[in-house]
């Protein structure tokens, strides 16, 4: 299960970003906008610094 979630941790880490980013655009007071830019700013380092993991199943080797 761990190992599945690790394949797909970009989208996740950029799923979160997306609600976040959004979510402070929509309950953010007057004069607080930049909270939006914050948000898709972490989401940006965040989907930067997971590393990609693929799927160990055996079905696909890179380079065969």
């Amino acid at each position: 299960m761990i190992q599945k979630a690790q394949a797909y941790a970009k989208l996740i880490a950029a799923l979160i970003g997306t609600a976040v980013t959004a979510g402070t655009s929509v309950i953010a007071p007057d004069g607080l906008e930049w909270l939006s830019f914050i948000g898709a700013l972490i989401t940006t380092f965040a989907v930067y610094a997971i590393p990609n993991v693929p799927e160990t199943n055996g079905d696909h080797e890179a380079g065969v």
